[in-house]
């Protein structure tokens, strides 16, 4: 509440950001999703960070991240974007995901590259090890692709 607080003092958009669990059901998840957040106070599109798959089999994993991602976008009524890394994208959610935006995690590198099934890409994580006036220690940094831009992560009005 701090944090939301203080950006919108400085004139800064909020929004949240949720780290999927493979392991905890997606009920659980949305419980606790909602219990913490009220997407009246948010600005942005929420943000899925999908990096682990768990032990089971890749169509109980996708089944339950599809789950929690479809009562995120009837909480907000706009589908969160998901965040994760190349390798993972490529491994275990090509072709299972084309219907969402994808924030992609790839580091050290010039140009993005290429996923297998060229999902729609709106931002670029491009460092973990970015510096920003006021704040100490690295922080992530990241950019908007081709001609995505700050209008397109706005939730809509009223929302």
């Amino acid at each position: 509440h701090q944090n939301q607080r203080e950006a919108r003092a400085v004139g800064l958009p909020v929004g949240v950001y949720h780290f999927f669990s493979p392991t905890t059901s997606a009920y659980t998840q949305l419980r606790n999703f909602s219990d913490n957040v009220n997407p009246r106070k948010q600005d942005l599109v929420p943000i899925v960070d999908v990096e682990k798959r768990g032990r089971g089999r890749l169509g109980e994993f996708q089944s339950r991240l599809r789950a929690f991602l479809v009562q995120i976008e009837k909480m907000y009524g706009v589908k969160p974007i998901i965040y994760t890394g190349v390798n993972f994208y490529n491994e275990h959610l090509a072709g299972a995901f084309l219907d969402y935006k994808f924030m992609i995690a790839r580091y050290n590198v010039e140009v993005l590259p290429t996923l297998l099934d060229n999902p729609q890409i709106v931002l670029w994580q491009f460092t973990c090890k970015g510096l920003v006036n006021g704040i100490q220690g690295n922080v992530d940094r990241s950019c908007f692709v081709g001609n995505y831009g700050l209008k397109d992560i706005f939730l809509p009005s009223g929302k």
